[in-house]
C-alpha cells in the first residue's frame, strides 16, 4: 500500500536513508510536510526495489531483475501540503504520463534543490505549485519532460524559480503551460543547460502576465509555442539582449504570438534578439514560412532594436 503523511504531520528522512519502491502504483503521499535533506556525502536515496546499486538486493533475486523507468509511481504533495528534497536521489519511478517522478499538486510548496532525478518513463517534475523552487539540480533520460510547470485556475500566476539545472536526454527539458492565469517573473529562469534533447528548449505556451524578463543566460532557447501564446493586454515582456526565441513549426495562417500588452526585444550589436524557428539548428534545415508573425494589436506596443 501507500505511505501517506497526513496534515499536520511531519516526516523528516535522515540523510544517507534509501527508501525503495515496489510497484508501478506505489507512491508516497503528502497532505502534511516532507522533510528530505541529505548532505553531499550522505544522499537521500527513492529508486526501485530492483535497483541493486544502492541498500543492496533488496527483492532477493540476485540478477534476476533489474531496474527499470517507471517501476514505482510518485512522490506526491497535495494542497497545502509542502515537500523540501536536498541532496537527494530519485530514480526509475515516473510510471504516470500525467505525473512527475515529483509530482506537486495546486496549491502545494515545493523546493528541490542539489539533487539529481533519472530514468522517468515520463516525467522528472511535475509541479502545479504557484511559485516552486527547483535549483542546482541534474535531470536526465526522462521519456517525456524533466521539468513541467503548469498554472491552476487560482488567480495567481506561476513564477516559478528555476536556476543553474542541467537537463540532458528528454524530450523537452523544460516545459511551461500557463493558460489560466499566466506565467510572470522577472529573470527566475536562469542558467539552465542540458543536451542530448529531442528539442534543446525551454517551452512556453499559454500567456504572458504582469512583468516578465527572459533571461538570455540559459544553455537552452526560448521555445515559443506560438499558437495559444500571448503577451496579455496589460502586461510587459521583455528579451533580454543574447536571447533566442525559436517559434513551433507554422501550421496554419492563424499561428502568431500575439501582443496585447507590451514587448521589449532591445539587443545590440554584439547580442541581438533573435526570432527564429524551431527548426534552424539542430540537423534541420529551415525554409521561409516555417512560422507566421508577431502581430501587435490595437492598444498594444512592441519596441524590437538589434532583433
Amino acid at each position: 500500500c501507500d505511505v501517506t503523511v497526513s496534515p499536520n504531520v511531519t516526516l523528516t528522512i535522515q540523510p544517507g536513508t534509501i527508501v525503495k519502491f515496489n510497484s508501478t502504483s506505489r507512491r508516497l503521499s503528502i497532505n502534511g510536510t516532507l522533510l528530505a535533506e541529505g548532505t553531499e556525502t550522505s544522499k537521500i536515496h527513492f529508486t526501485s526495489y530492483k535497483d541493486d546499486s544502492v541498500g543492496g538486493d533488496s527483492n532477493g533475486d540476485s540478477t534476476a531483475s533489474f531496474p527499470t523507468s517507471g517501476n514505482w509511481s510518485s512522490i506526491r504533495i497535495y494542497e497545502g501540503a509542502s515537500a523540501t528534497f536536498d541532496h537527494t536521489e530519485i530514480r526509475y519511478g515516473g510510471y504516470s504520463s500525467s505525473m512527475g517522478m515529483i509530482d506537486a499538486q495546486a496549491g502545494s510548496t515545493l523546493s528541490v534543490t542539489n539533487s539529481t532525478l533519472e530514468h522517468s518513463k515520463y516525467n522528472g517534475i511535475y509541479s502545479r505549485a504557484d511559485t516552486p523552487v527547483i535549483t542546482n539540480n541534474t535531470i536526465s533520460d526522462c521519456g517525456s519532460y524533466g521539468i513541467i510547470i503548469s498554472d491552476t485556475s487560482n488567480t495567481i500566476p506561476v513564477t516559478p524559480e528555476i536556476r543553474n539545472n542541467e537537463i540532458n536526454n528528454t524530450e523537452v527539458p523544460i516545459y511551461i503551460t500557463a493558460s489560466t492565469d499566466g506565467l510572470s517573473g522577472e529573470r527566475t529562469i536562469t542558467n539552465n543547460t542540458g543536451s542530448g534533447n529531442d528539442y534543446n528548449g525551454i517551452q512556453i505556451i499559454g500567456k504572458f502576465v504582469g512583468s516578465t524578463t527572459l533571461s538570455a543566460d540559459n544553455g537552452l532557447y526560448w521555445y515559443f509555442y506560438s499558437y495559444g501564446l500571448d503577451v496579455a493586454d496589460g502586461a510587459t515582456l521583455i528579451l533580454d539582449p543574447g536571447s533566442l526565441v525559436k517559434f513551433r513549426y507554422r501550421i496554419d495562417s492563424d499561428n502568431n504570438f500575439d501582443i496585447y500588452g507590451n514587448l521589449i526585444a532591445v539587443g545590440t550589436v554584439q547580442e541581438p534578439v533573435t526570432f527564429t524557428t524551431i527548426y534552424d539548428g539542430e540537423g534541420h534545415t529551415p525554409s521561409a514560412g516555417y512560422w507566421s508573425s508577431i502581430r501587435i494589436y490595437e492598444g498594444a506596443s512592441a519596441t524590437f532594436d538589434h532583433t
